[in-house]
């Protein structure tokens, strides 16, 4: 007879055990497993954001030529959170409950100072000059602290003095500024000739005082053929005919905050407090930069009812930060230090298509759609050395990606797996010179995969980490796009969008962890197991063996076996609304009055086996957020 435990959960008694129940199996939970019912009805996680966004703009009309415009915005968040582990069972049971608070502070604000000027000279020489002065600077400011062995399971909604034993406290606050200069000059021709050029000055806190600042500038060039006399006779048909062409530097402002630094850390030895060591600096650190080139045309055809665009981009990425590994030996915080060394291009073509459908005076609907087909390929490297770990700092996602010359950026990189042998139901990998080696599960070791005599394991193998490795593929989608469509009939008004994207292909490291060997929950996929030589299951999932998790699955590194396609399509956004007739408004003494229904993320269209291919960082998913399906409804109104 089984006795009931006391607190009306499945844990194993004693408490302590800190394990889920056996209940009737014949065995114990594996990997010290809680009771997942259990901690999500007794821990908490709370937060509240309180924003503010403020926004003031005033203009000032200096000569019928000549206008200035001043534009102050700021943007100020704070963030409250509350994270309490139960102390009875779960995370929390080792200290004795465990409580944290932390709160947040985001400040934005931007200050802006326009000069526009526009003059049309022998009425058909139309100029313009702009002079831009934006100031912009962000900080932010956090501050928490925890407690654990709480005296009460009472105090479970804030850290309340006195209530807990053990205390830590700690915050961070990082700071930083861009100071832009621009100025441009625009010149048509009878608004069919047209030229653009432009200088930027920009600084940034993020570098150090002898290269913060850099110019980037920009050129662009149109004709609007169709208004040549040459295109009259067709205009009916090809009613506008625009071709154009630009060039540009930029600069990317997301580098880190203090990436050209010596920096330091706390670094407390018993009770005393110290620092230590937390990264090397480099002071020549200069600006990434993208060479930007674009030509393009425009078409419009039967008066603008069907429109047509296209673009040829390249994109040269220069002076890429990234981190260069060095020698252990020289002591430098995590064996690396920040230098411009990475060179990359983007290229591709765009389409955008837009036609009016129906358009009278009870009825319209417009269709849209667009088209991207890009390709990324990285072009240089600190002295053509692999970086194992791409850009990422997260150890979950670092051993999975590589920065390769000649590959695309963050490429997936591990091992390529075969199959099960169906002999034994050991897993085959392919080795880097395109031999196959069998992982035998019960012993942890390799041998030669003969095909012809799949029992043998008379040959000793390896599967090398620094020589089998190989790309796995590439994390940056090839093609996206979307298609939209917008209809109106009298005042009632609906519409929809649907977006995609592909090319790409994902480590699936979260369908990997539901694959584990140590009686933990598993996927489906477990289902097809080898189990015999008369089952050999869907030959591509391995014999279960109790905790060979790491070896069987290799949990420490990607392999094909569980990289899939990212392809998917989203209906991102469909609404319905209603507006009220002119009669109403009048009446009311309103300009607008729109009521709608919208929902967001609701319809997902993918063979990808997690719950969301957009859930991958530098493509890998590892227990990753997916977007929120958001149905809301609301009203706007125009005064």
């Amino acid at each position: 007879m089984m006795l009931a435990n006391p607190t009306g959960y499945n844990l194993t008694l004693p408490l302590s055990t800190n394990t889920v129940g056996r209940w009737d199996n014949t065995d114990p939970v594996g990997d010290n497993i809680t009771n997942i019912i259990y901690v999500l009805d007794h821990n908490k996680y709370y937060s509240k954001v309180n924003r503010t966004l403020l926004s003031i703009f005033a203009n000032a009309k200096i000569t019928s030529d000549l206008t200035y415009k001043l534009q102050v915005s700021a943007d100020n968040s704070i963030t409250g959170g509350l994270q309490y582990w139960n102390p009875i069972h779960g995370d929390g049971r080792s200290r004795n409950g465990y409580l944290y608070n932390d709160n947040t502070e985001y400040l934005r604000w931007n200050w802006q100072n326009i000069l526009n000027y526009k003059h049309t000279f022998g009425e058909n020489h139309n100029v313009g000059a702009t002079a831009v002065a934006e100031y912009q600077k962000q900080r932010y400011q956090n501050f928490w602290g925890s407690g654990s062995d709480i005296i009460s399971d009472f105090f479970n909604k804030n850290l309340v003095t006195n209530s807990y034993v053990t205390k830590d406290s700690g915050g961070s606050v990082t700071e930083n500024g861009i100071i832009s200069y621009l100025g441009r000059f625009t010149y048509n021709y009878k608004e069919k000739y047209f030229i653009q050029g432009s200088i930027r000055r920009d600084g940034i806190s993020k570098l150090s005082a002898d290269t913060r600042w850099t110019n980037f500038p920009g050129v662009s060039a149109g004709w609007t053929v169709s208004k040549e006399d040459f295109m009259q006779g067709i205009s009916n048909t090809l009613s506008d005919f625009k071709l154009r062409a630009s060039y540009s530097k930029v600069g990317n402002t997301e580098i880190g905050n203090y990436p050209y630094m010596d920096l330091t850390t706390g670094s407390p030895y018993a009770t005393a407090n110290g620092i230590g060591y937390f990264q090397f600096g480099n002071p020549q650190l200069q600006w990434e930069s993208s060479e930007k080139i674009d030509f393009g045309a425009d078409f419009g055809l039967f008066n603008n009812r069907l429109t047509i665009g296209f673009d040829y981009y390249r994109n040269n990425i220069d002076k890429l930060i990234l981190a260069v590994p060095v020698s252990p030996s020289l002591g430098v915080p995590f064996n690396t230090t920040n230098k411009n060394i990475g060179k990359l291009y983007n290229q591709g073509l765009e389409f955008a298509v837009a036609y009016k459908a129906i358009n009278n005076q009870n009825f319209k609907w417009d269709v849209s759609s667009n088209l991207t087909l890009s390709k990324n390929v990285v072009t240089d490297v600190f002295n053509g050395q692999d970086i194992i770990g791409g850009s990422s700092t997260d150890t979950n996602i670092a051993p999975n990606i590589i920065i390769r010359e000649g590959e695309s950026m963050n490429s997936l990189y591990g091992f390529r797996y075969w199959g099960v042998n169906k002999a034994n139901g050991n897993p085959v990998y392919y080795k880097a010179d395109g031999s196959l080696v069998q992982g035998n599960i019960p012993t942890s070791t390799y041998y030669v995969y003969d095909p012809s005599n799949p029992a043998a394991l008379t040959t000793p193998a390896t599967l090398s980490v620094a020589t089998d490795k190989v790309i796995l593929g590439n994390t940056l989608p090839t093609y996206y796009g979307s298609v939209s469509s917008s209809m109106k009939y009298k005042n009632l008004d609906f519409g929809f969008m649907f977006r995609f994207s592909g090319g790409n292909k994902i480590f699936n490291s979260t369908r990997r962890e539901l694959m584990n060997q140590n009686f933990n929950n598993n996927g489906t996929e477990i289902l097809g197991r080898w189990q015999s030589v008369d089952n050999p299951g869907d030959g591509w999932t391995p014999r279960l063996w109790a905790s060979s998790n790491t070896f069987t699955n290799l949990s420490g590194n990607a392999s094909s076996r569980f990289v899939e396609k990212g392809d998917f399509i989203s209906l991102d956004n469909i609404s319905l609304g209603y507006t009220l007739p002119r009669i109403l408004l009048d009446k009311i003494q309103v300009e607008n009055f729109r009521i709608y229904v919208q929902a967001q993320n609701i319809w997902l269209i993918s063979d990808y086996k997690g719950i969301n291919p957009e859930m991958e960082t530098s493509g890998v998913d590892i227990n990753g957020t997916p977007r929120s399906k958001v149905i809301s409804m609301g009203i706007n109104v125009s005064l």
